[in-house]
């Protein structure tokens, strides 16, 4: 038999070198406002600001996740974005529990109970998606009419009941102008 061909040499060349790495060139004005943008997303953190500290957070993240200010801190920046929407949810869920509350009271006509709970809700500026402000404003004044219709009616009885006729003839006219359509004129009877 014919003799075997000999053997082809492999040749191994070395893996080419990586190309270099080039420097990272920092942006001294992006740094600085990348450290801004921390410090207020701090702030707001630090103030119990979740929504506010979320948004903050989320544009450090969006605008300058290039920078050593970003980089630095990435791990607790997440950290912080999760606290946030945690927060975020039981604010919500508190804020729509004290909306059920203020809308019980409106139910059982507890004006001036459910009028506190609204009012509170809105000098907090707490809003969901659900509890929105014009929503509030707009129960806030219902609460204000219904309280000014059982003053009414309370001023119509006691006129009733001292006997002064013209003045329950004005004042039954009067409630059934303003205030036509309340509950409490429901409640209490046609004037």
């Amino acid at each position: 038999p014919p003799a075997p061909p000999p053997p082809i040499p492999i040749v191994t060349r070395p893996d080419p070198a990586p190309p270099p790495v080039p420097a990272v060139t920092l942006d001294p004005k992006r740094e600085s406002d990348a450290a801004q943008q921390l410090a207020l997303a701090n702030d707001a953190f630090t103030a119990q600001r979740w929504a506010d500290a979320k948004a903050a957070l989320e544009r450090l993240k969006a605008s300058w996740s290039d920078t050593d200010v970003y980089r630095k801190g990435a791990a607790s920046i997440g950290e912080r974005l999760g606290q946030c929407d945690s927060r975020i949810r039981d604010t919500d869920r508190e804020v729509g529990t004290r909306y059920l509350e203020a809308l019980g009271h409106m139910e059982n006509s507890r004006w001036d109970e459910a009028r506190a709970v609204l009012e509170k809700l809105r000098l907090e500026s707490r809003y969901t998606a659900e509890v929105t402000e014009p929503g509030v404003q707009r129960d806030l004044e219902k609460c204000a009419r219904e309280l000014k219709a059982e003053d009414a009616v309370a001023g119509l009885i006691s006129n009733y009941k001292g006997g002064r006729w013209s003045l329950v003839i004005e004042g039954a006219a009067a409630i059934r102008r303003d205030y036509r359509g309340s509950d409490t004129l429901k409640k209490d009877g046609p004037a």
